[in-house]
């Protein structure tokens, strides 16, 4: 998940009030093209762009044609994927399973769900889903400035 953290809250909420609907507008429209952009970088990631190993399995059929998007409501979208095994892919597997510092303390719980019980090799996570959220998290903010700033 994305989370944006603001300083200066009234005054932005107060500068949003003036544009009304058509502020509200256009922070959906950013928050809709990251989720696509980040749809895309998922998508590019597996086929080994980006310094990502190539993970297109089973083709268009596989984890790549898998991976979605949806607005959920109003400036709120998901990107993720169905199949069994792509978490395998974005976290690893036994003791080699990816964590990363920047990880939230509920994106550290999933990933160890990933180590097992029994101490194996495994190997190495190789994110894609996180990589692009992650790559796209700032653009999200330049989105939604530079659309707000479009409204005359």
């Amino acid at each position: 998940m994305i989370g944006v953290e603001i300083t200066g809250v009234e005054g932005l909420q107060a500068d949003l009030k003036k544009y009304g609907v058509e502020a509200e507008k256009a922070i959906d429209k950013a928050v809709r093209d990251t989720t696509f952009a980040i749809e895309t970088d998922a998508k590019r990631r597996l086929t080994g762009m980006y310094g990502s190993d190539k993970h297109t399995i089973h083709g268009g059929a596989g984890l790549l044609g898998s991976i979605y998007k949806n607005a959920v409501k109003i400036m709120e979208g998901v990107v993720g994927t169905a199949k069994h095994y792509a978490a395998y892919i974005e976290f690893g597997i036994g003791d080699l399973v990816f964590t990363s510092k920047s990880f939230t303390d509920e994106e550290k719980a999933v990933a160890a769900q990933f180590r097992g019980k029994k101490r194996v090799k495994g190997f190495k996570g190789d994110s894609f889903l996180g990589w692009a959220a992650t790559n796209q998290s700032p653009k999200l903010i330049e989105r939604i400035e530079k659309n707000l700033n479009a409204i005359k």
